[in-house]
């Protein structure tokens, strides 16, 4: 046991081969530099903080059977580290400081792992992790059964897991069988700033693979500034309770403006709510799922299949282009069902517009057929039951939208197929200019 050391419990600095197993590390750290300083994983400047255990220009790290607790700055604190693991090991109730967190890392490297660890009670982030400039890209990060806790859902704290990739640093990191529970932010966050990003939540193809959100104000934001980014969420589940005083739309997939490159998302198997009330969102104006283009070019090609929507309070999933990108959406297999206060519940099960301003000029294509719908929506416009909504250029101009297989242009056509292809469909859709028809593929 190491405890009590005013500035850090160990500290290893351009060495190579470090391994530590079976060990304590308790109260280790005050302030060294000031928490703005120390916490700006963005700028890189994490290199003298107070700390648990502290790893700057290190290779080859090894990390097994540690518990680090206490300490007013860092838990786990590395800059410029390369090939980590770290396995059944605890950072537990570390900072007292926005921007102090659990385990922050600047520039991780090559192939690294985390395994049956838990990151709870840390004052700001539970695990930080950001990158910057091509020579630092991450090879891979398969983090496995950990848990990211905050314990108190507090507005002091941020993300369970904040990940980015900046200025051509790659990133590529998967996340599987964990657990995100109590985050005032994101239980996960992660940004692509013009380099090429890959990040993977849960397993498409393996539920047992699947991660669990509970009482997050957020599950899950994929975000893109720029360059080629493809993110992947495959049997997670989502819910919340009263818990979560300030929730919004629980996964977001966003790309941002004025980025360009190649958006891949795909959300595949998941479960956002369940039957009890509110489960889903528990704020006024949330979705289940929203996807937003407000990219420049490059395309954005989204794939919604096979999910389980419930209990949200606005719409199940909304898709919305802007500026002048070009935009995939398929919306298939999905039941969206079990709307909040369905006498005077507003918003749609599916919902999908390609402008937002009359001179945006994107191009948007939906593929929307063999969804499941149950209970009442939109009713609380006033207009009767509405669960389907696709509205080509609401906002004027031209702004072209193409609903896959339709059998002409005109509003009422998009309705009848979107009723005849989807199961309980109520569609109330409109055309400025007119749907564009066409078979292929959105993608």
């Amino acid at each position: 046991t190491i405890q009590g050391t005013s500035q850090r419990g160990a500290r290893f600095t351009n060495a190579t081969g470090i391994g530590l197993s079976w060990m304590n590390f308790t109260n280790n750290g005050t302030n060294q530099d000031a928490a703005a300083t120390c916490g700006d994983a963005l700028n890189g400047t994490n290199t003298n903080c107070g700390a648990g255990i502290d790893l700057q220009g290190v290779t080859g790290v090894t990390l097994d059977r540690l518990a680090l607790s206490g300490g007013t700055q860092m838990g786990l604190n590395g800059n410029n580290v390369t090939n980590l693991v770290l396995t059944n090991s605890t950072v537990q109730n570390v900072g007292d400081e926005v921007n102090e967190d659990g385990v922050q890392l600047v520039n991780l490297k090559g192939t690294c792992t985390m395994t049956d660890a838990t990151f709870s009670g840390n004052f700001h982030r539970q695990l930080e992790l950001q990158n910057s400039g091509a020579a630092n890209g991450l090879t891979s990060l398969s983090i496995t059964r950990v848990t990211f806790n905050r314990g108190t859902y507090v507005s002091t704290a941020a993300q369970g897991f904040l990940v980015a990739g900046h200025n051509g640093a790659a990133m590529n990191v998967t996340v599987q069988d964990s657990d995100f529970l109590n985050n005032f932010g994101s239980g996960f966050f992660a940004q692509g700033v013009g380099t090429t990003a890959t990040y993977t939540l849960g397993d498409v193809a393996t539920a047992a693979n699947g991660n669990v959100f509970t009482n997050n104000s957020l599950a899950a934001q994929l975000v893109s500034d720029g360059g080629a980014y493809t993110a992947t969420l495959g049997n997670n589940a989502h819910t919340v309770t009263a818990t979560v005083t300030s929730g919004a739309t629980p996964f977001t997939f966003r790309k941002a403006n004025p980025a360009t490159g190649l958006y891949v998302g795909n959300f595949i198997a998941n479960q956002v709510g369940n039957a009890t009330a509110q489960s889903g969102t528990n704020c006024n104006g949330c979705n289940g799922l929203s996807i937003t283009n407000e990219g420049l070019s490059g395309n954005q090609r989204m794939t919604v299949s096979n999910n389980t929507i419930r209990n949200v309070n606005q719409r199940g999933l909304e898709a919305l282009l802007q500026l002048d990108d070009v935009m995939g959406v398929v919306v298939t297999g999905n039941a969206i069902q079990d709307p909040f206060d369905q006498a005077n519940h507003v918003g749609q099960a599916i919902f999908g517009q390609s402008n937002t301003d009359a001179t945006d000029n994107g191009t948007m294509c939906m593929d929307v057929q063999t969804n499941t719908i149950g209970g009442s929506w939109d009713l609380g416009v006033g207009l009767g039951a509405r669960n389907i909504r696709l509205r080509q250029a609401p906002a004027g101009g031209a702004a072209p939208l193409r609903l896959r297989n339709i059998g002409g242009t005109t509003a009422t056509d998009a309705n009848n197929y979107l009723n005849a292809n989807n199961t309980n469909a109520a569609a109330a859709c409109t055309a400025l200019t007119g749907f564009t028809t066409g078979t292929a593929p959105c993608f």
